[in-house]
């Protein structure tokens, strides 16, 4: 945003499949985007120091199993810790793509390099999902197993 002033007053806010824009809109929407990308980056920076903090046993309210609570070895913990800085890592590196692609596109310089970073960084979301979704559940059946 340090080439703010070089900005044209109409600056693409969407973007078709295709990576064309198909809307327009006042380039003070950019400081939306930024400010999207900090506020999530802060809610996942908060949920991260919340939960080193957390007491899993104590947390009566929350739905989760049983045997998460009574994880003594803090693994866990640790693999929700790591889930939200890599999707803080990975969100913050999407809006970052999404700017540089709507600055490029409003100087009209566009070219693929953003479109495809996008996407990769898309999938690269899904693909931690996956994992940290089968690393959970390998977790929680080694902590049910261990109880028997």
């Amino acid at each position: 945003l340090i080439n703010y002033s070089t900005l044209p007053e109409q600056i693409p806010t969407h973007f078709n499949i295709f990576g064309k824009a198909d809307a327009w809109g006042s380039k003070n929407s950019i400081w939306f985007l930024w400010f999207v990308n900090f506020g999530l980056y802060g809610l996942f920076l908060g949920l991260e120091r919340w939960i080193s903090q957390a007491n899993l046993k104590t947390m009566i309210g929350l739905n989760m199993p049983e045997s998460w609570k009574a994880d003594s070895t803090g693994q866990i913990k640790a693999l929700l810790q790591e889930m939200f800085s890599v999707y803080n890592l990975s969100i913050t590196a999407l809006f970052s793509a999404l700017s540089a692609q709507i600055i490029l596109t409003a100087h009209n310089r566009s070219t693929l390099f953003p479109q495809i970073a996008i996407v990769i960084i898309s999938l690269l979301m899904f693909l931690f999902i996956w994992i940290y979704y089968r690393r959970m559940s390998n977790s929680q059946k080694e902590l049910s197993s261990s109880k028997k």
